[in-house]
């Protein structure tokens, strides 16, 4: 597909060029897909190159604009059947959305997430199954290949009610040590939000993993509570995102902030015990 190239930008040093679009996303993989609005974006930059995600489509740029791939669909991402297959009569596969990423550093990895929906493949309806997507780059390089993972997330914890469940709007972010997601826990066919969601493993295991180079890491998993003084739940806990190399505990993140107020507030209460739901899928690339 055609594209603009790079321009300058308005303010001094700054750079602009055409990125994915709703129609990049609507006709990847030869049309088979939806029509996913709003424009969910997920945008990462480190080492001289630029990683973008919209709705449901992905590709990679140079740090000055120019695309290193063509574009892909994050189901073929992820080596997953199209979520549409617009034959006659049509087959669908995993409904894939809210992407995110992030370029760690410290690692020189690329990690992505994204949640999933489990849909009849006759009929397209939701059949309860839902996870959340983690894919690690194997190397520095994004245009290279990338080992998935899955969550499965349809039961949620002891602590939800009404599930099936699926883990909304997700959110990343690293420390020295840790990865850390952190998510919005709804039923999927009631009306529940049972709260935020966090989700932690260590860093440099899933790196290694991705490399080829020792096993997944152990995942824990819990949902921190309302705010303290809030009766009700909040929604959108952030991760902190450091950035430095160092693997001091002075460098660990243990606040946790919310959308919803100025306070930022630990999480409170026990880790449970390991998720033994962390599962590798097809490596893409």
């Amino acid at each position: 597909m055609h594209r603009a190239g790079p321009s300058a930008g308005r303010e001094a040093g700054s750079l602009t060029f055409q990125a994915l679009t709703h129609t990049d996303s609507r006709f990847a993989n030869n049309g088979n897909q939806f029509s996913g609005e709003p424009p969910d974006q997920a945008l990462c930059v480190g080492n001289g190159f630029t990683f973008e995600m919209v709705n449901q489509v992905v590709t990679v740029y140079s740090g000055i604009g120019a695309q290193l791939v063509p574009e892909a669909t994050i189901n073929e991402f992820y080596g997953l059947a199209p979520n549409i297959t617009r034959t006659d009569p049509p087959s669908f596969g995993p409904f894939v959305f809210d992407p995110v990423c992030r370029y760690d550093a410290q690692l020189q990895r690329w990690f992505v997430v994204n949640t999933a929906l489990e849909q009849d493949p006759v009929t397209g309806e939701f059949t309860g199954v839902t996870r959340l997507y983690i894919a690690v780059s194997a190397t520095s390089d994004p245009t290279g290949v990338f080992a998935s993972y899955t969550i499965n997330t349809t039961r949620g914890d002891a602590t939800d009610r009404n599930c099936p469940c699926f883990d909304d709007f997700p959110h990343i972010g690293a420390d020295a040590n840790g990865f850390y997601i952190t998510t919005n826990r709804f039923s999927l066919f009631g009306p529940n939000f049972n709260g935020a969601q966090i989700f932690a493993a260590s860093k440099q295991r899933l790196a290694a993993a991705a490399a080829g180079n020792g096993r997944l890491p152990q995942v824990v998993s819990m949902n921190p509570g309302p705010s303290t003084g809030i009766r009700r739940s909040r929604f959108s806990r952030r991760p902190c995102r450091r950035v430095g190399n160092s693997s001091a505990v002075s460098t660990s993140c243990p606040r946790w902030t919310t959308t919803r107020s100025r306070k930022s507030k630990s999480p409170s209460g026990r880790w449970p015990t390991p998720l033994p739901s962390i599962q590798p899928t097809q490596a893409s690339a």
